[in-house]
């Protein structure tokens, strides 16, 4: 048997991959203390860019649902920071902030809710982001930044709902399928 510290490349290889499909059973198991040891070990190896993606992001739901909110929030933000351009890097943001708070850990709890919602304006979080703000505000006693940032939150959700209209057209109430204005207008005409 080939000593760990002296194992070939291959060897990590193989065992970094083992320790990452062991802790996807794991968690599968809900078995999470011991799924985010294994993440850990295969993070330490070479994994693909999505199977680091998929480590993090599980070690962080693992401490969330073993309810660790703190360890879990630092993960989360981990993940958003490293993976940006990845489409659930905005409710990692949303579910850090949620952590820190719940930890009582409000400044970090702003930080996160404040770039969501600052870097991913048009992501559903980012509403969410802009209603923990403004109860935020209000629990700490800042009335008037509470209502500033609930009448953001009405602002964006008012422009995410015409904007959505806008793109997807209005829906056929027989057939569900998107239809144009020129088709609207066709249809009044007649």
């Amino acid at each position: 048997m080939v000593s760990h510290r002296f194992a070939t490349a291959p060897e990590k290889s193989l065992r970094n991959a083992g320790h990452y499909e062991l802790a996807e059973l794991l968690y599968e198991q809900e078995r999470f203390s011991e799924a985010i040891g294994h993440f850990g070990k295969a993070l330490e190896g070479n994994l693909t860019p999505e199977q680091k993606r998929e480590a993090l992001l599980k070690i962080a739901e693992a401490y969330l649902k073993s309810g660790k909110p703190l360890e879990a929030a630092k993960r989360f933000e981990q993940f958003a920071q490293l993976f940006g351009e990845d489409e659930r890097a905005s409710r990692a943001l949303f579910l850090a902030g949620e952590g820190y708070r719940k930890s009582r850990r409000n400044k970090d709890a702003r930080r996160c809710w404040e770039k969501l919602s600052s870097k991913y304006p048009h992501s559903p979080f980012a509403p969410k982001a802009l209603w923990a703000l403004a109860e935020l505000a209000e629990g700490e006693g800042n009335e008037a930044l509470a209502r500033q940032i609930y009448r953001n939150w009405l602002n964006a959700t008012l422009n995410r709902r015409k904007q959505l209209k806008r793109t997807q057209g209005l829906r056929c109430g027989t057939t569900g399928k998107a239809i144009t204005r020129r088709q609207r207008e066709h249809t009044r005409k007649r």
